[in-house]
């Protein structure tokens, strides 16, 4: 390889790397080509810049090589001196659809390895391929501006940072990275199956471009998506400033009458910014079951979806609330409660669960109307319980020596809105 060809431009890298958050850093790393780049570049910048870099590559088990790959990504994270794990998915359960299945477990095992390590940031490998790949997906699909707007940089949920640095990069130039490094890495054979789709939307792309087409068109569109979705963001945003309120129960109210003469695609982004919130997913609900809600909502019946419940409040809100049997328990108060609650006790006396107050919960509260808060909303809150003893319920006014704080409020609910 020549000397021209060798060169690498950190660039558009380095600005990516500007919106990682404080505190140590994260990487999700395979032994792919993408991977590898991304950990040796992150590996360069972290130490030029002082900061902790931690690595975990995720084992799905749906291939013998997959713990050989894991082992592989730990040998090359050994010689640079970075700490990996390998998180380990027990497999599919053979019901619904593989990929789908395969990446929600990756998010979970990341995510809960983020939290255990103080991470602030996790960055993931996507290159430009990936995302031509997405924008073609999404477009057979059907979806809307936000989709084909394709993959952002930066994403908030579980309570930190998803980075993708190498968006501005083909396959192709991270190989020639690597091997101007002398670093090898492996191929995923998965990655010829034809019988997923992003391999069969990939042996597309390459036709697209042995025809004389390149997929620099599509990112131009994703790019022109990306504009309209800002401003359509800057649009909800003024709209939810104008008829929103949260709770201190963590709920959302909207006021009825105005949400009603919204345009339907402002109603829809608002119903699934508000969902989003309360619940902490990442990606919104799909556009036909928010099509059903905004109907019940605009009839005044109270249903529930993406873990929230959504209800006539009184005659002029509609409040959006966590559901309970949607939220999980915890032994021991140390972790946020349901990524939303920060609980803390003068004095941790036995072994305690925090669950939601529920039912059981707020019938054993007698001032809780006192409050001004609606009783579905304080049943999401969070109670501390010994067994089936009520210890305390702080934000429905039963203390007892613990205090409740919800970790997003009115601002970060507005400031969510936009994306990067």
């Amino acid at each position: 390889m020549t000397e021209e060809k060798s060169k690498f431009n950190l660039t558009q890298f380095e600005q990516r790397l500007t919106l990682l958050s404080d505190g140590p850093v994260g990487a999700a790393v395979s032994g792919g080509s993408d991977s590898i780049a991304m950990l040796l570049l992150l590996a360069n910048w972290c130490a030029k810049n002082g900061r902790a870099l931690h690595v975990a590559t995720v084992n799905h088990n749906l291939r013998a090589d997959a713990a050989i790959e894991a082992r592989f990504v730990a040998n090359v994270c050994a010689k640079l001196g970075i700490p990996h794990e390998t998180l380990v998915w027990p497999g599919w359960d053979q019901r619904g659809n593989l990929q789908e299945a395969a990446r929600n477990a990756r998010k979970t095992l990341l995510s809960d390895w983020a939290k255990q390590n103080e991470l602030g940031s996790v960055a993931i490998g996507h290159t430009k391929d990936d995302q031509a790949e997405t924008i073609l997906m999404r477009m057979l699909r059907g979806s809307g501006v936000d989709g084909i707007s394709g993959i952002y940089p930066i994403e908030n949920g579980d309570g930190f940072v998803w980075l993708r640095p190498l968006l501005d990069y083909e396959r192709q130039e991270l190989r020639a990275y690597l091997t101007s490094k002398n670093q090898d890495w492996i191929d995923d054979p998965s990655n010829q199956e034809t019988r997923f789709d992003r391999v069969k939307l990939r042996r597309i792309l390459h036709d697209i471009t042995e025809a004389g087409f390149s997929t620099h068109g599509m990112i131009t569109t994703a790019e022109n998506m990306k504009r309209a979705r800002h401003f359509l963001e800057n649009a909800l945003a003024n709209h939810a400033q104008d008829i929103c309120e949260v709770t201190d129960a963590g709920s959302i109210l909207i006021h009825k009458e105005k949400l009603c003469v919204a345009e339907p695609e402002m109603r829809f982004r608002l119903i699934a910014h508000c969902l989003k919130r309360i619940s902490g997913n990442i990606y919104p609900p799909r556009l036909h079951a928010l099509e059903l809600v905004d109907a019940q909502v605009l009839l005044g019946e109270s249903t529930a979806l993406h873990g929230c419940l959504i209800r006539q409040a009184s005659d002029d809100r509609v409040e959006i609330s966590r559901e309970p049997n949607a939220m999980p328990s915890q032994h021991g108060i140390k972790e946020l409660f349901d990524n939303a609650w920060e609980i803390n006790a003068v004095d941790q006396i036995g072994d305690v669960v925090v669950a939601p107050v529920g039912e059981n919960g707020i019938s054993q509260i007698a001032d809780w109307r006192d409050l001004g808060l609606s009783r579905y909303a304080l049943m999401a809150t969070p109670a501390i319980w010994r067994k089936e003893e009520l210890i305390a319920a702080p934000i429905a006014g039963m203390c007892n020596g613990y205090t409740c704080r919800l970790t997003w409020g009115y601002h970060e609910f507005l400031t969510s809105i936009l994306t990067h």
